[in-house]
């Protein structure tokens, strides 16, 4: 009897659950934008600004005051065409599927992952308002995570929604806070979406949700908008060449999965890659973190 081969369609459908589950930044960003992508129209997304109008008094011997609905544009350019392409024996095709996802598939997301929020965070270097994160010290600073609460004001002056706001740390920031009692009493860690999100909640405290990631080298953190950044995903045209590929979507998250055969070595390659692009659309919706590499 023939072999049973796990098809593009699984693998589609377990990379994206996986990929999903390891991501920090991007379910904390906007994804409104992606509705404008067209495919077949090139790497470049153009979105429509949002117009801004006052509101005037009325005198009544004057009458109203109209206003134009001016709208401006701007663009969004897919930059980002992340690949991670591995060999596969016959015999890792003939797994069952959970077995194929911990020894293929989640190996192939983990990378992926980490260059969605690489990209995402590196964002930052567009913000210009920032606050200096303190080190905990049981008698001078037992509450270092008062450090939001001007990361809050500032974000309050730039008249951003109160509604919705979140704050990424690096592990040193996320040390201090975490013995901070405000911050313990308040925790919500295994309450968000998906995993990576509950494994790295540090807890809901002065208006932020608070999230930690190993992904910041730098030590500086960011309290943010979800409208302050913008992340946007293309569909991947499926290779006419290809007989086994598959593209799927999920929450605005796209994967494409190709099989190929290298006949060099007798072996099937499978690719996972997504085409993206990030941009900060308001800096003014963002407030940087600036931490520091103390040991706990």
């Amino acid at each position: 009897m023939a072999n049973t081969f796990i098809t593009p369609t699984e693998i589609a459908q377990y990379s994206l659950a996986v990929l999903w589950d390891e991501l920090v930044m991007l379910p904390l960003v906007s994804r409104d934008f992606n509705s404008e992508v067209q495919a077949g129209k090139g790497a470049t997304v153009t979105y429509r600004k949002d117009p801004t109008l006052v509101a005037n008094d009325y005198v009544a011997a004057v009458g109203i005051v109209t206003q134009n609905l001016t709208e401006a544009s701007d663009t969004i350019v897919l930059n980002h065409h992340k690949d991670v392409s591995v060999k596969v024996t016959s015999l890792d095709l003939t797994l069952n599927i959970d077995d194929f996802t911990r020894r293929v598939i989640r190996p192939a997301m983990m990378p992926l992952a980490a260059a969605v929020d690489t990209a995402i965070l590196a964002l930052r270097s567009d913000i210009t308002h920032s606050v200096t994160a303190s080190a905990y010290n049981a008698s001078t600073n037992p509450h270092p995570s008062f450090d939001l609460v001007n990361a809050r004001r500032i974000l309050t002056t730039n008249k951003v929604p109160l509604a919705g706001r979140r704050c990424v740390v690096d592990e040193y920031i996320g040390a201090q806070w975490l013995r901070d009692d405000n911050m313990i009493r308040q925790d919500v860690r295994g309450q968000a979406a998906s995993s990576a999100l509950a494994d790295g909640a540090l807890g809901r405290v002065y208006g932020f949700d608070n999230y930690e990631t190993g992904h910041i080298d730098d030590f500086v953190g960011v309290g943010f908008h979800p409208s302050a950044f913008q992340f946007v995903a293309a569909p991947l045209a499926l290779p006419k060449g290809a007989a086994n590929a598959e593209y799927m979507n999920f929450n605005g998250l796209p994967i494409r999965v190709v099989y190929s055969y290298d006949s060099t070595y007798k072996t099937d390659v499978i690719s996972f890659d997504l085409l993206f692009g990030t941009k900060t659309v308001d800096a003014d919706r963002a407030v940087l973190i600036n931490g520091l590499n103390d040991s706990v």
